[in-house]
């Protein structure tokens, strides 16, 4: 583990506080990497969906398919 130092305002602090005491807990940390890890996982979506746009639907649904029959196979032997 390592320690970060944040700053934020008394109004983000406050709400935060009220949020984890409202909902039982009280862990900070884990509640910003849990909001970290959403954060990067959401944004790697929308990346993803936005790469993906310049191709037909039809064509990603193919190479799903493909994909997902591969490791079906690949789990099977």
């Amino acid at each position: 583990m390592i320690q970060l130092y944040i700053t934020v305002s008394e109004q983000t602090n406050e709400a935060l506080r009220r949020f984890l005491a409202e909902h039982g807990d009280s862990d900070i940390s884990h509640f910003i990497e849990k909001a970290v890890q959403e954060k990067i996982f959401r944004s790697t979506i929308q990346e993803v969906h936005d790469r993906n746009t310049a191709f037909p639907s039809e064509e990603i649904e193919l190479v799903i398919d493909e994909a997902v029959s591969a490791t079906r196979a690949a789990h099977r032997s």
